[in-house]
Formats: C-alpha cells, structure tokens, sequence
C-alpha cells in the first residue's frame, strides 16, 4: 500500500489533495516510526516491538478494506506508516542484538531473499483485483500472511550478552 495508496484512494473516488495528504501522513508516521522503534529496540524485547508492528499492520490493511471514508483512510495511513517505519531500525538491531555482529550479513542476506519474494505484493494484488474486482481479498491475505510471522517469533534466539 505504501507505493499504491495515492492509486488506491483515486479508485475510491477521491481528489489528488486527498491522495497527497494520505501520502504524506503516510511518510511522516513512518518517520515517527523509526524513531519509535529505533529508540525502544534496545531496551524491549524485539518480538513485543514486532508484534507491535504486526498489530498496526494488520490494523492499516482491514482499515483499507471495503470502502473506506477520509478518517478511515487516514488511519490506515497512519497505522500503515507507523509500522511500515520501523522495519529498518528493528532489522538492523534485531539482527545484531539476536545473531551478533559477526553474523549480520549473512542474516541480512538470507532474510532479504525473502524480502524479495515481497515485490510481488504489488502483482498479486492487481492479479487478485483482476480476478474479483476488490483489493479485499489483497488485503485479507496480506493480513492473514502476518499470524505465522507472529507465531514464529516466539522461536527468535534470546539476546547475545554483551561483551
């Protein structure tokens, strides 16, 4: 949705100022965002802040769903932002803090092979659209994708003490 929300809320019918005005709530939460998880990253426990992330997520896309009005768009912007925001902070300290320094790059490796798997949100979402005429079932999916990601967090490694 971060690349696609001016689109999006076109399709709903609203002007190029709405669109702009979501585009922009969107970039200062996730600004918002980093400094929130990048400051809370080394005194909470990555899973929790994750979780955090997760529920925002999953928040912003049943926001998006159906037709939503201006308030609820603006709160799947800011929820989407502010989750979509700390992404980067918590990758850099989670990776350090749980696999060590002498780790991260191959635990940034192996993890941006996935990552990668997930630019083709953006086609399976016009390819779901085609297929029903709805972004609904995009965004059901995309959120239900969020539980086993929760669920496999419980088995992140603890910490490395430090040295």
């Amino acid at each position: 949705m971060q690349f696609n929300i001016g689109a999006y809320a076109s399709d709903l019918g609203f002007d190029q100022g709405m669109e702009a005005q979501l585009i922009s709530v969107t970039s200062v939460t996730m600004i918002i965002g980093k400094f929130v998880y990048g400051g809370l990253g080394d005194r909470v426990d990555h899973r929790k802040l994750y979780w955090m992330m997760a529920v925002c997520m999953v928040g912003s896309l049943l926001l998006f769903a159906g037709e939503p009005g201006r308030v609820g768009l603006f709160g799947a912007a800011i929820l989407q932002g502010f989750a979509t925001g700390g992404i980067m902070p918590m990758m850099g300290v989670m990776y350090a803090a749980r696999f060590g320094t002498l780790s991260f790059g191959r635990v940034l490796g192996f993890v941006n092979m996935f990552l990668m798997v997930g630019g083709f949100g953006s086609i399976m979402s016009g390819y779901i659209f085609d297929m029903t005429q709805s972004y609904d079932y995009a965004f059901w999916f995309f959120a239900s994708l969020l539980l086993p990601c929760s669920i496999a967090m419980i088995w992140l490694p603890q910490p490395e003490k430090q040295q």
